[in-house]
């Protein structure tokens, strides 16, 4: 909703009932700022995922906070949302998410 903080957006989106929320960078790819999605998990009781920018590289310190994430743009052929899925990098982002959980 335009004009009204994150924080209140969370708490009203849980009120009515959203089974999780999204939080997301500014376009495909970009990633929101870490204080953002801080801020909605400590907001609601619901699920917290990230819509956007997850990599290998940032997934570590997004799952602090987010409950999982939908990942597109940083598993494909070169990082390019229209080519196809390239397996060594789902593969190298798995890893990564492996090591978290068994943290």
């Amino acid at each position: 909703f335009p004009g009204i903080d994150l924080r209140t957006h969370a708490i009203w989106s849980e009120y009515y009932l959203a089974d999780a929320l999204i939080v997301t960078g500014e376009m495909t790819g970009r990633p929101p700022k870490i204080d953002d999605v801080k801020t909605v998990k400590e907001a609601t009781n619901r699920p917290v995922l990230m819509g956007s920018g997850m990599d290998k590289d940032n997934v570590s310190e997004f799952l602090k906070y987010a409950d999982g994430a939908i990942v597109g743009t940083s598993l494909k052929e070169d990082g390019v949302t229209e080519n196809p899925v390239d397996l060594g990098r789902v593969k190298e982002f798995m890893k990564t998410v492996e090591k978290i959980r068994a943290s």
